[in-house]
């Protein structure tokens, strides 16, 4: 089940927004506030913590590259023909 649903209509919002209440609960903040870094919790001069990059995001990531290179390719090749075809002689020539 999606969440997801329209907050602006035009330059305005569609209802009112959540109480800081409702958005720390849903976005659970209070929860995985203990799960960052003591230099990321700091009121003063927070440092943000470090990405990480996983496994599952390098595999996802070079899976996502490889299918849009083969597209490029393959529209390149579909370019190519198109280009051949159209330059060729309507008599069936070179020239």
């Amino acid at each position: 089940m999606s969440n997801a649903r329209p907050v602006m209509a035009g330059d305005e919002r569609t209802s009112p927004g959540p109480t800081l209440t409702r958005a720390r609960a849903r976005a659970g903040f209070e929860a995985d506030l203990p799960e960052l870094p003591p230099a990321a919790r700091r009121i003063e001069v927070p440092a943000p913590p470090a990405a990480v990059v996983s496994e599952r995001l390098l595999r996802h990531t070079a899976d996502v590259r490889r299918r849009i290179e083969e597209r490029l390719r393959a529209a390149a090749g579909r370019s190519c023909r198109t280009r051949r075809t159209d330059l060729a002689s309507p008599h069936g020539d070179s020239g």
